[in-house]
């Protein structure tokens, strides 16, 4: 077997390896990090400075429900079935003359880890029969 080296390869397919090998190795040696230290360096991204809230901060949210009552209702032994949507309420109520009046309020103070909160409710339902006592 003349002209292979002992793994049986010829000279040619040795010469190839090595060329590989060369090309490979230079390759590596290019992306080193040694050959980019002349790159320029990228400017850092801005750092955003965060401002401190006020020492208290307060929120006040006012809100509103809008109730209706559905389902059944039993008095003395007596059932009555009930579905009054909002509209209906609204309606039995001012459409008669009578008062309906609500206020709703969420307040909230904090400073760091210290909160304090009230939730507010006030509300009126007048009507003339509720006060003369009559049954409506």
């Amino acid at each position: 077997m003349v002209g292979r080296d002992l793994i049986g390869r010829s000279p040619r397919a040795v010469r190839s390896g090595r060329l590989a090998a060369a090309v490979a190795l230079g390759l590596l040696c290019a992306a080193s990090p040694a050959l980019g230290a002349d790159a320029p360096i990228a400017a850092p991204p801005p750092v955003l400075v965060e401002v401190p809230p006020p020492s208290w901060t307060f929120r006040f949210t006012p809100y509103a429900w809008l109730a209706s009552i559905r389902g059944s209702q039993t008095v003395r032994g007596r059932t009555v079935e009930v579905n009054e949507t909002f509209l209906d309420i609204v309606h039995d109520t001012l459409g008669k003359g009578n008062q309906l009046f609500a206020v709703m309020a969420h307040f909230e103070a904090r400073n760091g880890p210290i909160a304090f909160f009230a939730d507010g409710i006030r509300s009126s339902w007048r009507s003339p029969a509720a006060a003369s006592g009559r049954a409506a």
